[in-house]
């Protein structure tokens, strides 16, 4: 007789494991059957509660991402924020005369990129009243009129 150390892999077919477990299950006694009754229900809980699982699992995953999600775009809310109100009071101080232009540059914490955006918002404003001619607006700026007219091109 030869022994078979491995089953076939046609014995782990759907089509072959269904007869195959209702023969098995024919020959159980009713205190066997009765065990097997409450395995699959064990088995059926425990396959149930593993998708629930790993669902509240991926939902916490979601929620989580979520929040972190939220807290980034508060922090770059608040840094706009920031920045936008550091324009706004560079634009405030020159156009009160508490500053001049070229004397931006010495408010101290404000970083040169904040400082040309608000000399561009500056002179956008002048541009957009009117009523000055790009020579005096580029004087007053104490930049070229080169600079103004890119300005004024961005704009438009």
């Amino acid at each position: 007789m030869v022994e078979v150390k491995e089953k076939p892999k046609f014995w782990e077919e759907d089509w072959l494991n269904i007869p195959m477990g209702e023969l098995d299950i024919r020959t159980l006694s009713p205190e066997r059957y009765e065990a097997y009754q409450y395995w699959l229900v064990h088995e059926a809980e425990a396959k149930r509660y593993e998708k629930e699982v790993i669902e509240k699992g991926r939902m916490e995953g979601i929620m989580q991402g979520m929040m972190q999600g939220k807290i980034e775009g508060i922090k770059e809310g608040r840094m706009e924020g920031r920045m936008e109100g550091e324009i706004k009071m560079l634009k405030d101080l020159v156009k009160k005369g508490v500053l001049s232009f070229k004397s931006i540059e010495t408010v101290p914490n404000i970083s040169s990129e904040l400082i040309q955006k608000a000399k561009e918002e500056i002179i956008n404003e002048l541009l957009t009243e009117d009523l000055l001619p790009l020579s005096s607006i580029a004087q007053i700026a104490d930049v070229s009129e080169d600079v103004v007219l890119k300005v004024k091109n961005a704009r438009d």
